[in-house]
């Protein structure tokens, strides 16, 4: 990072230190700010000292702020910890307009939170002529008898979002039954539910049951359509309202997100002995709607005229979420879609243009490389091009890149075949925006 030549700095640099990750801000971005407002010795700089783009943020905050930001450099530790919060929310303003997005979330979403043991062990699972550890079996079978009484009832279906490997080795009926590919509404209902995910960590507005690992979240449905994306219309009586149409796939979206479960993988030490477990769990589940009408899996017309609704949340969101965490463009939804000039997008191109924001927070090139197969992956293509619609594949991979472009996530990309490997590789050149 820097020399701390000065001994008594150190511990005002761990107050500030502290004071930012308290605030939610990952090891990188409290160590760049360490350095922006220190010098090599470990003094705090002046305001004068500042860059300009720093200076005049601070000029355009709020009175408070500027007189927290000038009383600052007296000495008092106090008003070091005030002088940190101050830098956290400039930090801040900097950041409107994003919401974070935990790694460990996006791993399971990406179908990579598996270890190779893990995998290993899940493929054996699958295996007829192998003993069943975890019971996998047996849970396909219950979901499918589940299925069948939801069909009666009238309700959706659940679903496994399973790892394309383990998918490969199902049986068909068991792999129609079980399975279903993301939509584009449920890639924006996930997006909608993090962002509320967000402004309610931010309020300490979530209350959190130990017992299942899950976090509850209430919030009005107007607050889910902006983050879904949906323009408002002006209607004839001058009031500007969402689309009825478009509310409608809002809801089909969170319902679909709900319906689906994920496999979770566990590895804990208990005492002296080593723990394995597998959930699977779904990452939402819609409990309440309006005042206290129970969602019993209907579709979305259960849902149809509601304002409010509670829901729970799959303690994986706040895993490792303080230190582990990429940001997404708050209205990323409408973004994509104005680009593409559509009001329906592929739920391909939204895989890729995420994924790239993902691996953007975890470069120091600003080169991300991915494998054409990696790629496929990724955009779940796998289905399309295992029935040979390579053409259509390839439209979907160009015309992500052409989004991704256009939204100034990368700048240019190359594709080359690795001699030794015989892969094709795709390089992608992150904005430098994307970077700072």
């Amino acid at each position: 990072m820097f020399v701390r030549k000065n001994p008594v700095m150190e511990e005002t640099i761990n107050i500030i230190s502290r004071s930012l990750r308290q605030q939610g801000f990952n090891n990188q971005l409290t160590e760049r700010t360490i350095q922006e407002i220190l010098t090599e010795g470990g003094r705090i700089k002046q305001p004068q000292e500042l860059n300009t783009e720093i200076r005049v943020e601070i000029e355009n905050l709020e009175n408070e702020a500027q007189n927290a930001f000038k009383t600052a450099f007296e000495g008092d530790h106090k008003q070091l910890i005030l002088f940190a919060h101050f830098v956290a929310a400039f930090l801040q303003e900097k950041d409107k307009g994003i919401i974070r997005t935990g790694h460990e979330l996006w791993k399971v979403i990406n179908r990579r939170q598996f270890s190779d043991d893990q995998l290993t062990q899940l493929l054996r699972e699958v295996d007829p002529a192998t003993n069943h550890h975890f019971g996998l079996g047996q849970q396909f079978d219950q979901l499918i008898k589940e299925n069948e009484q939801l069909s009666k009832a009238g309700g959706q279906a659940k679903v496994i979002d399973l790892h394309p490997e383990i998918e490969k080795r199902l049986p068909g009926n068991f792999s129609t039954q079980l399975t279903r590919d993301f939509s584009e509404n449920e890639v924006k209902s996930l997006h909608a539910i993090i962002g509320i995910f967000n402004q309610a960590k931010e309020r300490e507005a979530m209350t959190y049951i130990r017992e299942y690992d899950e976090w509850t979240l209430e919030f009005e449905m107007s607050q889910y359509y902006e983050f879904f994306g949906l323009p408002k219309k002006e209607e004839k009586d001058g009031y500007a309202r969402f689309d009825t149409r478009g509310q409608n796939r809002a809801r089909t979206g969170l319902v679909e997100l709900s319906n689906r479960k994920f496999i979770i993988p566990e590895e804990y030490n208990q005492g002296d002995v080593h723990v394995k477990k597998l959930k699977i769990r779904s990452l939402i589940d819609i409990k309440e709607i309006s005042e206290h009408t129970k969602h019993q899996g209907k579709a979305y017309q259960a849902i149809a005229k509601t304002k409010h609704i509670k829901i729970s949340i799959d303690g994986i969101f706040l895993k490792d979420f303080e230190q582990n965490f990429f940001r997404l463009p708050i209205d990323l939804n409408k973004q994509i879609a104005q680009t593409l000039g559509v009001k329906r997008v592929s739920s391909a191109v939204q895989f890729f243009i995420i994924n790239l924001y993902a691996l953007a927070e975890q470069s120091s090139s600003g080169i991300v490389e991915q494998t054409f197969e990696s790629l496929i992956e990724t955009m779940r293509l796998e289905k399309a091009y295992q029935q040979r619609r390579k053409k259509r594949v390839q439209e979907r991979i160009d015309q992500a890149i052409a989004c991704a472009i256009d939204l100034g996530v990368i700048t240019k990309y190359e594709r080359a075949k690795v001699i030794s490997s015989e892969l094709d590789i795709f390089r992608f050149y992150l904005s430098p925006e994307l970077m700072n």
